[in-house]
């Protein structure tokens, strides 16, 4: 149904938390991933030198065994997108026409942080003729859920995912980067399909198209 994958995370470590196990799981079946970073201009824990998430960003791509060639990191202004809107929504624009991609992942649209939000809009704009999935961050989806999309892990996919949140050694003050609240949701969202672990997803666009 879908062969060449983008993932968009508005920061470094947003897909990893949201969405590492099906980015694992991606690429253990053969789909083209791609990976694309908006920022890494993210606070970080006390001293932890500049430039260091992004050489975990790096360090995080290499858990889930993602091509380092089909990683590309930005440098947005973190809490500022919506001053750069067009900016962001320009470089959307690109990666569709680079990438050609079947299926994006992007944040909810129910996500309230601020960055999420425009690169969630900006998507839905750029990427009109993809199918989108719209990943979850518990903590900005205050108003309510509408993951009906799961996608099903093993063991050794939470494992990978795992791994390349722990690379984030810079924002482990987070109260999201609890290794047991992570691992927590993926059992609620396994309970919810009949697995041991998922990761939900909110269907804003889903599109079949036939393979020439």
């Amino acid at each position: 149904m879908f062969d060449r994958v983008l993932f968009i995370g508005p920061h470094a470590d947003d897909c990893e938390l949201a969405c590492g196990g099906t980015m694992s799981r991606l690429l253990e079946m053969g789909k083209e991933v791609f990976y694309l970073i908006l920022t890494t201009q993210q606070e970080t824990g006390e001293g932890f030198p500049k430039g260091a998430v992004m050489e975990e960003a790096i360090r995080a791509a290499k858990a889930i065994c993602l091509d380092q060639k089909k990683v590309t990191i930005l440098d947005y202004p973190v809490r500022r997108f919506s001053s750069v809107r067009q900016d962001i929504l320009d470089e959307l624009v690109r990666a569709r026409k680079a990438i050609n991609p079947d299926i994006v992942f992007v944040p909810s649209t129910i996500d309230v942080h601020q960055d999420h939000e425009v690169t969630c809009k900006e998507a839905i704009r750029a990427f009109k003729e993809c199918s989108l999935l719209g990943y979850e961050h518990p903590r900005n989806q205050v108003i309510a859920q509408k993951n009906t999309v799961f996608f099903s892990l093993r063991k050794r996919h939470m494992e990978a995912k795992m791994k390349a949140v722990d690379a984030y050694k810079s924002q482990h003050f987070r109260k999201c980067f609890d290794k047991d609240l992570i691992i927590s949701l993926a059992k609620l969202r396994g309970s919810q399909t009949g697995t041991d672990y998922a990761e939900a997803f909110e269907p804003i666009r889903l599109i079949y198209k036939d393979k020439e």
